[in-house]
């Protein structure tokens, strides 16, 4: 705390934290998957938009320009009328397992909206393979053999209530 004349003062900072949960999509492989991104674009000017997966662009909104990642080109696009329905929601067509991940829509605007997605995909075992994994019931016989033979067992009949006890 310092002093200036005769008033105190003491410096302040203040940090914000936003924090969010992705939502989560589930597909299976091959099948087309739409990852939500809504934010009130609806008669305001969007700078930019961009959808990231691992620090990497999969597609790039520079209005009215769009330009698309490596290996995304031609699989995965966002609605044409996007401006009017305020709806920047990516499609990605036949989804392949090395598209899981979390996915993050960024809209720069007025201000920053920023949501993320975790896409899951389940993959799917070929059916050739299924059909010939059928359950299968296995046997097998244990014998078991003595490697020697145990010293014979001793009666005596002199054990209390008639028992007979056995001596080794």
């Amino acid at each position: 705390m310092g002093r200036n004349a005769n008033h105190r003062y003491k410096a302040e900072s203040r940090a914000w934290l936003r924090l969010f949960l992705p939502s989560e999509v589930v597909v299976d492989e091959g099948e087309d998957a739409a990852l939500p991104c809504r934010s009130i674009t609806a008669g305001q000017r969007v700078k930019t938009a961009q959808w990231r997966r691992d620090g990497e662009v999969v597609l790039e909104l520079n209005p009215p320009q769009v330009t698309y990642g490596n290996g995304f080109e031609s699989r995965v696009s966002i609605p044409s009328d996007w401006f009017q329905r305020a709806d920047l929601s990516l499609s990605i067509k036949r989804v392949q397992l090395r598209d899981r991940g979390v996915y993050f829509c960024d809209v720069d605007k007025a201000e920053r909206h920023r949501s993320a997605v975790r896409l899951r995909v389940r993959e799917i075992v070929p059916e050739s393979l299924t059909s010939t994994l059928k359950p299968t019931l296995m046997v097998s016989t244990l014998t078991l053999r003595p490697l020697s033979h145990p010293p014979p067992l001793q009666m005596n009949g002199h054990c209390p209530l008639n028992m007979p006890q056995a001596v080794v």
